[in-house]
């Protein structure tokens, strides 16, 4: 046999090799592919709207001014005793979204219970709290209507989206999160008694996900809205499954 010959044995042995290779590489393609299109559908299951769950909060703040404004107190001479506030003077951006924040030295002065003045909340980069998302006309999310978009912050991430809309919405809303995260997990079919106008029914319906949960309510009943109760619903997601409570004392 020529040296330069190669075993009969010896070829076989190299294409098995080539195709284990070839396999193993395939697999290896496969898998990333897969890995991606996981990691893609997780973040678009954690985007609401353009607003991105367990993501550093980093939207800007609407502008504003300080202002002085009376506390509703006379002091020497019967004058107004003054106290300062934040003023947004940009009540919606001309593009994009920005957000404005709420309580004591924003949408009510700052005083204690004497209605003597309070220092200024500082200003500073929201780390826990809850905030009103104020959009664009371009920017406004149509499903909402002219309702709002509020975010949970905390410890500076974005823990969760609480969106209303108009009541009469309410088919559109249940389709569009039907098809981004399937059947709910379970629906409560509720009333309100509301005496002489009668019963106000309404249902809660519940998706709980690996990542997240969204809770959506036909009707609103909490006190967090300023308007008619039976004018709008909500949706919120949180970041996260929620807690399983143990019940160690049963019935």
């Amino acid at each position: 046999m020529n040296s330069q010959q190669v075993p009969q044995k010896a070829l076989e042995d190299i294409k098995v090799k080539a195709n284990i290779s070839t396999v193993v590489a395939i697999s290896g393609l496969l898998l990333m592919s897969v890995t991606s299109t996981a990691i893609a559908a997780q973040k678009s299951n954690l985007l609401v709207f353009d607003i991105l769950l367990n993501a550093p909060f980093d939207i800007n703040e609407c502008r504003y001014e300080v202002v002085s404004v009376p506390t509703g107190k006379k002091g020497l001479l019967s004058r107004d005793i003054m106290t300062k506030m934040y003023k947004y003077v940009e009540l919606k951006p001309d593009n994009g979204k920005c957000f404005q924040r709420e309580g004591p030295g924003y949408t009510v002065p700052a005083m204690d219970a004497n209605l003597n003045p309070k220092p200024l909340p500082p200003a500073g980069p929201v780390v826990d709290g809850d905030i009103r998302i104020i959009y664009s006309d371009s920017s406004r999310p149509a499903i909402i209507g002219d309702k709002w978009v509020w975010v949970r912050v905390s410890k500076s991430k974005i823990q969760a989206v609480k969106f209303y809309f108009p009541a009469l919405g309410i088919n559109d809303v249940r389709r569009a999160i039907d098809a981004k995260y399937g059947p709910p997990n379970k629906i409560d079919n509720l009333y309100l008694d509301r005496y002489e106008d009668g019963k106000l029914e309404f249902y809660m319906a519940k998706w709980v996900h690996p990542m997240l949960s969204v809770e959506l309510t036909s009707v609103d009943t909490s006190m967090d809205y300023d308007g008619p109760r039976n004018s709008v619903g909500y949706v919120r997601v949180d970041y996260g499954r929620p807690a399983v409570k143990i019940d160690n004392n049963p019935l």
